[in-house]
């Protein structure tokens, strides 16, 4: 008999619920076509009582099936619960229990949503807080939900609060992050954000040398390349400097002049990572012996000689403007009384020009200068010193050198020493012979030839 009787409410409750899917309870009526449970009675339906302590936790039983437990509502008792509303009906969404119910009055909608900060630029992999602020203040629901628009880049952003989201940039480019009211009302606010990519470190340098030289001669230049690793290096900019040595400069276009003799170490170091160099090592010969420099109107032999005492030039300058009293004298020239005329472009001169002090001072070749007292003495004390070779000491007695001068007065010493001008505020000249300096001479009154020199 039991058996027959289950069999029959078996049949009798799926019948009831294949034609209405609904329940009543404390009525014979129909349930609302619309309720899943329709209680017709003057007694209303308690709610489980809890005290939620934090708004994101579900703190019932099975927290590990949280998608699950969507659509449980209860009724919290804790006024001060976190990230809340305090005592009410919540019910929760998956993630978070929602405040769903007002204690009097109807509820109030979102109406307005603005999300700040504007104008965000975010680094790729990087994070960026954003605040939604809600209105009005009252609004019943002023929860919101987070979501990230791609345009050109990426990006995602989970909910940390009521209205407080974290943005984690992705690719690359543009997004729009959107706050949208949790109430059903459809409102919401967003802002553009940019990511910008992540930059790419420097992870090593090197450096070669043009040809693949391992030196160059005091006085010559050789050009370096710093390489950057990897191609695609965010910044892969360089400095150049001289990391051990004193035999060489180098400027910042890694052009390196040599200046001495011996080794020197030159390194380009990252300027994205100063703990990122690379090196190479350059031995710096000081060349002695002869050797030209071509000027903008002859070319000119010059000798180098050691001990740094510089590279001079054996003939006189033809450069510049030379004195307008007398351009010069033709190799084969005798007497200092012959004029050769007033053309400063004239080809007679060998023996080059001579010029006033003032004059005197853009009178050398690019590269060489007018010496001063120092080095004129510097290398009068080589010459008549013990080491020069003899081959050293006839270039100031050859006769290309010795062009006479004109003292103020007339002109004289031809063909028995030369006088050159030196550099100095002192209008000085340097005589081949035995008197060394002499000066000061006034500017416009007396013209001497001019020899130049260049450090070696």
């Amino acid at each position: 008999m039991k058996k027959i009787l289950f069999v029959m409410l078996s049949l009798l409750l799926w019948s009831a619920a294949n034609v209405q899917a609904q329940v009543t309870i404390g009525s014979n009526a129909n349930p609302h076509p619309g309720a899943a449970l329709d209680i017709q009675s003057s007694k209303g339906l308690k709610l489980p009582v809890v005290a939620i302590f934090n708004a994101n936790i579900l703190e019932l039983a099975g927290d590990a099936d949280k998608a699950t437990a969507v659509g449980i509502m209860v009724y919290n008792t804790n006024a001060s619960m976190v990230d809340g509303r305090g005592e009410g009906v919540y019910v929760w969404n998956g993630s978070k229990w929602m405040f769903v119910a007002v204690s009097s009055g109807a509820a109030v909608p979102v109406t307005q949503i603005s999300v700040s900060p504007s104008g965000t630029s975010v680094t790729s992999g990087q994070t960026q807080p954003f605040t939604a602020t809600v209105s009005p203040g009252n609004a019943t629901t002023p929860e919101v939900s987070w979501l990230v628009l791609p345009g050109t880049g990426s990006g995602t952003i989970i909910s940390t609060g009521t209205s407080a989201g974290l943005f984690t940039a992705g690719s690359a480019g543009t997004v729009t992050v959107r706050a949208t009211a949790t109430d059903g009302s459809g409102v919401y606010g967003e802002q553009s954000a940019t990511v910008i990519a992540a930059p790419v470190p420097v992870t090593n340098v090197s450096v070669t040398s043009a040809g693949g030289a391992t030196g160059l001669n005091a006085g010559s230049t050789l050009q370096l390349t710093a390489t950057v690793l990897p191609g695609d290096a965010s910044n892969k900019a360089i400095t150049w400097s001289i990391a051990s040595g004193n035999a060489a400069t180098v400027d910042q276009s890694g052009i390196v002049t040599g200046t001495g003799n011996g080794n020197v170490t030159v390194r380009a170091t990252s300027n994205a990572d100063n703990t990122i160099h690379g090196e190479i090592t350059l031995t710096v010969t000081q060349f002695i012996g002869e050797t030209t420099v071509v000027g903008s109107k002859d070319t000119y032999a010059v000798y180098c000689y050691p001990n740094n005492l510089g590279c001079w030039m054996t003939d006189n300058s033809k450069e510049g403007t030379p004195s307008r009293k007398r351009f010069g004298y033709a190799d084969n020239e005798t007497t200092p009384e012959t004029v050769l005329g007033t053309d400063p472009n004239a080809t007679s001169g060998a023996r080059g020009y001579y010029y006033t002090w003032t004059q005197a001072a853009n009178a050398c070749p690019t590269g060489y200068h007018l010496p001063n007292e120092t080095e004129w003495n510097n290398l009068k004390s080589y010459i008549n010193g013990v080491t020069a070779t003899s081959e050293q000491k006839s270039f100031w007695i050859s006769g290309s050198a010795l062009a006479g001068c004109y003292d103020g007065s007339a002109w004289n010493v031809w063909g028995s020493y030369g006088a050159w001008w030196s550099s100095g505020a002192t209008h000085q000249l340097f005589d081949a012979d035995a008197s060394g300096m002499n000066g000061p001479y006034t500017e416009s009154n007396y013209y001497f030839s001019v020899l130049c020199v260049k450090s070696n």
